[in-house]
């Protein structure tokens, strides 16, 4: 069996391609290739990143998925299916997808999944990843960084290198293919129509499903703002973890900016051109991959600049509004966000000692707004 796995990368219509590879799976099926469906026929095809690596390096969404033994056991079970559709169509292709595997890898810990891939009856493989303009990836990765920490990540390009060369030396020079992810797609395209007819040949299954709506919105700078800021005051010792409450603040956040005037996340131009242009990625990717990013002039790069200090302070990477930040701190407030008995969560909250706190938090940014953490008061 042959083996197709879609690697994301973050915020690049990974997760409308997942629904709907979901949502057609059995179509798929009867082409060819089979799409084993997360949390129904497999659990999420991220947990056969379990094991790879060190505890503390795996993604949140793995490392906080359940104990080590039990991550043991959803792998174990993922594989036997995995086994299983090897041995009923061999000549099928196997498709995976996990954003979660665009990170790191020790080349040991790939070694190993090579061959519980192997053991599982497959015996080509190959990777594609969809790359977007660097500065606009640190955007997104910002956006999710902030759900689960108050301290920005560092001010750097993906680490292209770190990430593809253990695939290169593990599955082969050829193993990965990487696609441009445009910034503004042509009328009528995106991620799945590209997907289903330049990598699955299959442009027919997606053709039914223009115009759909966006999966996963990204948050405004304001809602991150308030998000890192509420992280500060309520959850600095859950550092790396993407609680309840954060995901309650997140979905109210969401909702509240359709009726708020907010600002779309836009990194300071410094900072946009440091990432951009970073003369080391950009040659890597070009030699190693074949992407060639467009709108870089390879001719005249120049040697990148030191690197930049990431600041704790977001209005030093990006513009905040501080009358659409009071306003959303506002709307929060009026619609009872705070509160134990209208939050969405009760299993979260119950009857929450701390829904006082977070009335008086939110008053306090109407009233004075936006401030960053103050990181000398805080131990990290």
């Amino acid at each position: 069996m042959k083996l197709l796995f879609h690697m994301g990368s973050h915020k690049t219509g990974t997760t409308s391609l997942q629904s709907y590879l979901s949502e057609i799976a059995p179509q798929l099926s009867e082409t060819g290739i089979l799409y084993p469906r997360p949390k129904t026929e497999i659990p999420p095809h991220s947990i056969l990143l379990s094991g790879l690596m060190p505890e503390d390096d795996l993604p949140r969404i793995v490392r906080f998925s359940g104990s080590e033994d039990q991550r043991k056991a959803r792998k174990t079970r993922a594989l036997e299916v995995l086994r299983k559709l090897a041995q009923r169509s061999p000549e099928a292709t196997l498709l995976l997808s996990s954003e979660e595997f665009f990170t790191p890898i020790p080349e040991q810990g790939l070694s190993t999944f090579k061959q519980e891939l192997m053991d599982a009856g497959i015996s080509s493989f190959s990777f594609i990843a969809y790359l977007r303009r660097p500065s606009a990836f640190y955007v997104s990765w910002l956006q999710q960084v902030l759900k689960a920490s108050f301290l920005p990540p560092k001010i750097a390009p993906p680490p292209y290198e770190e990430i593809f060369t253990p695939y290169l030396k593990v599955f082969g020079e050829k193993a990965v293919q990487l696609r441009l992810y445009p910034e503004v797609w042509p009328q009528g395209d995106d991620t799945v129509q590209d997907f289903f007819r330049e990598v699955l040949g299959r442009e027919g299954l997606a053709q039914h499903r223009a115009g759909r709506p966006k999966v996963n919105q990204s948050l405004s700078a304001e809602s991150i703002a308030l998000m890192q800021s509420y992280r500060f005051a309520f959850l600095r010792e859950q550092q790396g973890r993407y609680t309840s409450d954060s995901r309650s603040l997140g979905g109210a956040l969401t909702r509240l900016e359709t009726e708020t005037e907010t600002t779309k996340i836009q990194l300071k131009q410094k900072i946009a051109e440091y990432i951009d242009l970073n003369i080391e990625a950009l040659l890597w990717v070009r030699d190693h991959l074949s992407f060639v990013a467009p709108d870089v002039d390879y001719s005249h790069l120049e040697k990148t600049a030191e690197a930049l200090e990431t600041p704790s302070d977001l209005r030093e990477l990006i513009d905040i509004e501080p009358e659409a930040y009071r306003a959303l701190a506002q709307k929060l407030l009026a619609q009872g966000w705070a509160n134990s008995a209208r939050l969405e969560s009760r299993l979260a909250f119950g009857l929450d000692p701390k829904s006082r706190s977070r009335r008086l938090w939110l008053k306090d940014q109407i009233q004075h707004g936006y401030a960053p953490p103050n990181i000398s008061a805080t131990n990290i």
